[in-house]
């Protein structure tokens, strides 16, 4: 079944533990996680490029439906990346991954989930990827370039990857070459851990 989780059996001589996060304490962490990376970033600008915080903000040629229209690609595409990044490690590509959208109990949180067991390793650079591409580059860009409406969209997509973060701190003390298997309707894993050679 697609979203049958792999039992213990069927991953010999390995230890497993579930682990996951709870949704709404995770986008209240992504609320603080903004002020906090908005902050560090808005204040590196203004002593780059010498501006006032409220000419950094200005996007006011932005009208809020095309904000939110841009807003929903860029959310898409977070996901896109990672299921790019889990399809390349996967042994069955792209049929192995699934891209779609918790329900509104989770709210409506988007979502990108890999259907096969991935060595840890690969998993954190599938995981890392989007805030990579999406976040760091642009703000890095912007801050060399100057330009406020990259700062701005690349902080958003940093605090977009809040969750992924939050798994990548939580697996950064497993082996890479342990397992990993990403939970269909859950914002959580199950990690599998080799018994031998530890």
């Amino acid at each position: 079944m697609e979203n049958e989780i792999p039992e213990f059996s069927q991953v010999n001589n390995y230890d497993q533990e579930k682990i996951v996060f709870n949704i709404i304490w995770l986008n209240i962490g992504a609320a603080v996680f903004c002020i906090l990376v908005g902050a560090v970033f808005v204040i590196l600008y203004q002593l780059i490029w010498k501006v006032s915080f409220i000419s950094i903000l200005n996007l006011g040629y932005f009208p809020a439906y095309l904000f939110l229209i841009i807003f929903i690609i860029l959310a898409f595409s977070h996901e896109a990346i990672h299921a790019l990044s889990f399809a390349y490690f996967a042994d069955n590509k792209f049929k192995s991954v699934k891209i779609g959208m918790m329900p509104k109990e989770k709210l409506f949180t988007p979502y990108c989930h890999c259907k096969e067991l991935l060595k840890i390793k690969h998993y954190r650079i599938g995981a890392f990827m989007p805030m990579f591409v999406l976040g760091i580059i642009p703000v890095a860009i912007s801050l060399l370039i100057g330009n406020n409406v990259l700062l701005t969209w690349g902080i958003l997509m940093i605090v977009a990857g809040f969750g992924d973060f939050c798994f990548l701190l939580k697996l950064g003390k497993e082996r890479g070459k342990d397992l990993v298997y990403d939970l269909p309707n859950e914002a959580g894993f199950i990690v599998y851990r080799n018994k031998t050679n530890r």
